[in-house]
């Protein structure tokens, strides 16, 4: 087995642009979650009172407990990473075995996928449409999991 196709997102690619003759400058680029008007100015207070010398708590004990404390649960129910991809991926290696089936339904963050074969699982995606609405297909589904592994992951995407 290969190592599966990077997934490619995240920030303007000049080449790309030079080709199609657009100035990077005249496209706002909302491919990297970034806010065009920095944080507001209560965020940028609370970071000027940071020491950003120490490395922080590996095991986040006190974000897990207020949080948890804030959502009704264990700390141990909370799973706090740097971003959704590390997430994606953390999940991917916790839960996936060479052979699973892993169903995508998109469109979606190419990261799912991504993690999944890295892992050696069996992607089956599907694509949802604009005219249902973007609602997955249920016969569809229910096909592809007809053939699945006996162990099957949906990632899956809700707005």
């Amino acid at each position: 087995m290969g190592t599966p196709n990077r997934v490619v997102h995240g920030a303007l690619d000049e080449r790309e642009l030079a080709a199609l003759g657009v100035q990077p400058d005249s496209v706002l680029d909302f491919s990297s979650n970034l806010n065009p008007f920095g944080p507001p100015a209560g965020v940028r207070a609370a970071l000027a009172t940071l020491d950003p010398a120490p490395y922080p708590d590996r095991s986040c004990v006190r974000l897990r407990q207020a949080l948890a404390e804030r959502h009704a649960c264990e700390p141990e129910a909370i799973l706090p990473g740097n971003g959704a991809n590390e997430l994606i991926h953390l999940v991917a290696r916790a839960l996936l075995h060479p052979g699973d089936s892993v169903f995508v339904i998109g469109p979606t963050y190419g990261e799912y996928a991504y993690a999944s074969r890295l892992m050696g699982a069996h992607v089956v995606e599907l694509q949802t449409q604009p005219e249902s609405a973007f609602h997955p297909d249920g016969p569809a589904l229910k096909r592809a999991d007809a053939h699945a592994a006996p162990t099957a992951h949906l990632d899956l995407c809700a707005k």
